[in-house]
């Protein structure tokens, strides 16, 4: 891990840190937490990170603002993980056996708008579990995110509303259970919905070149592993469209870094599995028996100027250079690394098929509709 490296090349620095006091206050980019009682702070990257060190050099803490670059749960080396709330968001700690140590890690599952996601870390001998896990739960408790660093004390965890929502399992019309009654009964009872106006991720950059479709909702299940879109397009998915929905369904997943997903189609009742194994994308479809809301209600191009969702045409998107946002913890069957909307830097990924390069047309939809029915015709 990359905080590791970081924590190693920082004990050289050991001499120039001072003991940090009980309850002395640390900032960090818009962070408030507090440092360990005779923790001396001996790194740090000016806006991103922290470095601490026990009296004895034998434990270590790290703070830091982490870009996802690698999946979360997974590791060979990961002992045990648990869910919990950190400032009023939700996070996930894991605990790692690194053979003569190990380490507790919490990361809130919520991304900065630069995609960056909050981890608190501490390093410490095996066999030592109960003593940091305590003490890694104190810090935790004095977490204060959305505050001003200069006065830390004049706003508490209750001031601060949770960037993108608490991550509960919420409807996404505000009142209405049907999407979530849904989720629930098909992907299990822990979807939650993901605010699509401050989504910003690699996916969202195939559907607006893709065009012809709109995103109803977002959702994140399984442990917020497994994300299921609801979708509805101009064009039948089951129907003579293979050209335009199947590199889709690829480009989607690999920027979703090669994790499994599904598309809940509503206008026409089907739900789109996909996933990837050894040899190449696997698309599975089943028809929908009970779906969430009205789907008339939702298709594109009603007309009505309210609809739900954000709507992605054949025009030119404007370029969004805000970075990516989500991030999940673990692996998913079938998957090949990465991480599950994963907010990798969009410059790494490999370009949406038909588009190579950034400021090329998107592939139109209709264009693929008319050539697979060109097709169809002279067979």
């Amino acid at each position: 891990m990359r905080f590791r490296a970081m924590l190693a090349a920082g004990c050289l620095a050991l001499s120039f840190g001072s003991p940090a006091t009980a309850g002395e206050v640390h900032t960090l980019d818009g962070l408030v937490f507090e440092a360990p009682d005779r923790w001396a702070q001996f790194a740090g990257i000016e806006g991103q990170e922290l470095g601490f060190i026990r009296p004895d050099s034998l434990g270590r803490l790290s703070v830091y603002w982490w870009l996802p670059d690698e999946p979360l749960l997974g590791a060979p080396d990961i002992l045990s993980h648990e869910t919990l709330t950190v400032a009023g968001r939700p996070a996930l700690l894991i605990h790692y056996d690194f053979y003569s140590e190990e380490s507790l890690k919490a990361v809130l599952l919520e991304p900065r708008s630069d995609g960056r996601q909050l981890v608190i870390a501490i390093d410490f001998p095996r066999g030592e579990t109960a003593t940091h896990d305590a003490l890694l739960r104190q810090v935790l408790e004095s977490v204060r995110l959305g505050v001003d660093a200069a006065s830390p004390g004049e706003a508490g965890r209750e001031d601060v509303p949770p960037a993108g929502g608490s991550g509960g399992p919420v409807a996404p019309d505000g009142g209405s259970t049907a999407v979530h009654a849904w989720l629930s009964a098909r992907f299990g009872p822990d979807c939650s919905m993901v605010e699509l106006e401050e989504w910003r991720h690699p996916v969202r950059d195939v559907l607006q070149q893709a065009g012809a479709n709109r995103l109803l909702w977002l959702a994140l299940c399984q442990d917020r592993t497994y994300p299921v879109f609801g979708m509805a397009f101009d064009y039948d998915p089951a129907g003579a469209t293979r050209d335009y929905f199947l590199p889709l369904w690829q480009d989607m997943l690999d920027a979703n870094g090669g994790w499994a997903f599904s598309v809940a189609v509503l206008g026409d009742q089907i739900l789109i599995n996909v996933a990837q194994d050894a040899g190449g994308i696997v698309v599975d479809e089943e028809a929908l028996e009970a779906t969430p809301p009205d789907p008339a209600t939702a298709a594109p191009g009603s007309g009505t100027g309210t609809e739900p969702g954000i709507a992605f045409t054949d025009d030119l998107p404007a370029r969004d250079d805000a970075g990516s946002s989500l991030s999940l913890p673990g692996p998913l069957p079938g998957g090949n690394g990465g991480s599950a909307l994963s907010g990798a830097d969009p410059e790494t990924l490999p370009p949406v098929s038909g588009t190579p390069d950034p400021g090329a047309s998107p592939r139109n939809g209709m264009e693929a509709v008319m050539r697979d029915l060109n097709d169809y015709l002279k067979d």
